[in-house]
Parts: structure tokens; sequence; C-alpha cells
């Protein structure tokens, strides 16, 4: 039973199927763009001498359907995943840094904010 047809000029595996695999509504893929693809990878060369090692791959993308609401779902997710990483790297170093230089303080208490604000940003999560 074939689950997936190769596309050559694309080089990925597209899905026959067009049921969502990521949620249990039965709703289905419109259009092939919806569809997630993930990278497969498989050993094609291995040289291993006594200082130099080398693999290489190949690779295909396999695609997994998912409806609208999913494909959408997803794409908000990593947005936010962007957001919330420029944050983070906002509050752990250029606040604290930031604070120190306007309220005059010496290195040692820039490194402290930078710590306290790790330590709050890991604690939140």
């Amino acid at each position: 039973m074939e689950t997936h047809t190769l596309n050559e000029r694309e080089r990925r595996l597209e899905p026959l199927g067009k049921a969502c695999q990521f949620c249990d509504l039965n709703r289905e893929s419109e259009s092939m763009s919806q569809n997630s693809f993930i990278s497969v990878y498989k050993e094609n060369k291995r040289l291993n001498l006594l200082v130099y090692r080398n693999v290489k791959f190949n690779e295909i993308k396999i695609g997994i359907p998912r409806c609208n609401y999913c494909s959408r779902t997803h794409g908000f997710a990593k947005i936010i995943g962007w957001i919330s990483t420029i944050v983070a790297v906002l509050g752990t170093f250029f606040i604290p840094f930031y604070l120190a230089v306007k309220l005059d303080l010496l290195t040692i208490m820039m490194f402290v904010f930078m710590v306290l604000s790790f330590g709050a940003g890991v604690g939140l999560v």
C-alpha cells in the first residue's frame, strides 16, 4: 500500500492521503503547501581514517498531511517562538547592561543583574 508519491523536482515524498495527522477532528489538507515536510537522512558514504572522519548523507523530505487549522497554529507557534527568543535575549543581556550603565554601577553589578534576570527567565519557563 503506497502512502506517498515521489516529487523529483522538489526532492520530496508527497502524501497521497489528506486526513490531518496532527488533530483528531477529521479535517483534510486542502493543498500541498499546508502539509508539514520533515527531513529524513540516510548515510550515503562514510570515511574513517586515523585522523579524519567524513560522512555524507542523502536527504529527502517526507510530507505529513495537516489541515488548515493545524497549519496556521504551527505557523503562529513559530512566530511566537522567535518573539520569545528575542525578548529573552533582551531581558538577559541588554536590559541589565543598560541599567548598569544608566545607574552608573560597577561591572560586577551588571553581571549580578544578568544572573538575576537569567534566573528569573528560567524560573518563568
